[in-house]
């Protein structure tokens, strides 16, 4: 304990910004989310800069238009460098791999108008983070690679594009409802063109999302996804979809998980402190997810446990202490200690 003491005296103090990690933004295997479709006439994107105010609270919602998604490992030849699979059904899934670096997105399929097919990024990938993203934070890619068209006319052919990724904005966020004003939000600005080459006619793409994220909340909050695809005639559409799932009381509040101290567990964590990793391993067939919190309470990550274990990732953590909190199904907290960060 003493050594431990002594490590966190050598660290610099945490100090946490509002910035999207591989931890906290990049697609994780078995994270589920919902998301209910909203009205998208008169929508106002508001501000970018620091200190913005983004608010959505008057936005009339479709709650009968929902969305569940769910994301998964992936083995699937026709991505043969994907790793992870986001989707809500076999016919709206979407591929990606990420590293503490960036992360990749390698298609998957797409509905714009008249187009219905799938993209599959071959040659270049589309690269939709460079990690750590903070405002101001700009990526660019060149993209490229096969398309399958299944309407409006069926073939198959070739695109090549290029995408930007630009945080333009921080601030807060405002959705409708209790417990939905996010002090912490970021505006992540994806800009695409894709110019598709088929033996019947070559279309081009024009997609910018607007994502904006709360740190610790790994989906989106809040996205506005503007199309405009010029083909056989020219269709522009513009979808607005919000987090079912995502309030407040995720990112600044842990008592909702009140304590049993009836049912303790074994669990085992290393190495504490890390630089890089922490293993977090139990027996404990009641163990569901980890909340890791920072000295303020606001959750940097909730992670499941798979096969009873969990591998953190810290390297963009910043130094310091951190606390954790195992959560069993009854959404009990069932262990709670502290992790200690020092690169």
């Amino acid at each position: 304990m003493k050594n431990l003491y002594i490590i966190l005296i050598a660290c610099i103090s945490l100090s946490l910004n509002a910035q999207l990690t591989q931890s906290n933004h990049a697609p994780l295997a078995n994270y589920t989310f919902q998301t209910y479709q909203c009205d998208s006439s008169n929508i106002n994107l508001a501000a970018a800069g620091a200190n913005a105010n983004w608010n959505f609270s008057s936005i009339n919602t479709h709650s009968s238009v929902l969305l569940s998604y769910f994301t998964s490992t992936v083995n699937n030849p026709s991505y043969p460098s994907a790793t992870i699979a986001v989707g809500s059904s076999t016919n709206n899934t979407s591929y990606y791999s990420s590293t503490t670096n960036n992360l990749n997105y390698f298609g998957g399929n797409i509905s714009f108008g008249s187009i219905i097919g799938a993209l599959n990024y071959t040659n270049s990938p589309c690269i939709f983070a460079v990690y750590p993203m903070i405002l101001n934070s700009i990526s660019t890619s060149t993209t490229g690679g096969g398309v399958d068209i299944i309407a409006p006319l069926q073939t198959n052919g070739t695109f090549t594009g290029a995408c930007k990724v630009l945080v333009d904005g921080s601030g807060t966020l405002t959705l409708p409802g209790a417990n939905a004003t996010f002090t912490n939000a970021l505006r992540v600005v994806t800009s695409q063109t894709i110019n598709i080459t088929t033996p019947i006619s070559p279309a081009t793409i024009y997609i910018v999302n607007y994502d904006y994220y709360s740190v610790g909340i790994r989906a989106p909050l809040f996205s506005i996804s503007t199309s405009t695809a010029i083909s056989f005639q020219t269709n522009i559409q513009i979808l607005v979809t919000r987090n079912k799932n995502a309030t407040t009381t995720n990112t600044l509040n842990t008592s909702i998980f009140p304590e049993n101290i009836n049912k303790p567990i074994n669990l085992n964590i290393f190495p504490n402190p890390s630089s890089n990793e922490i293993n977090f391993v139990t027996e404990s067939i009641d163990a569901k997810f980890i909340l890791i919190t920072d000295i303020s309470g606001k959750i940097i990550i909730k992670q499941n446990f798979i096969e009873k274990k969990i591998r953190l990732d810290v390297n963009n953590y910043m130094n310091g202490l951190y606390n954790y909190k195992v959560i069993n199904y009854n959404n009990e907290a069932i262990k709670s200690g502290k992790i200690s960060i020092c690169h």
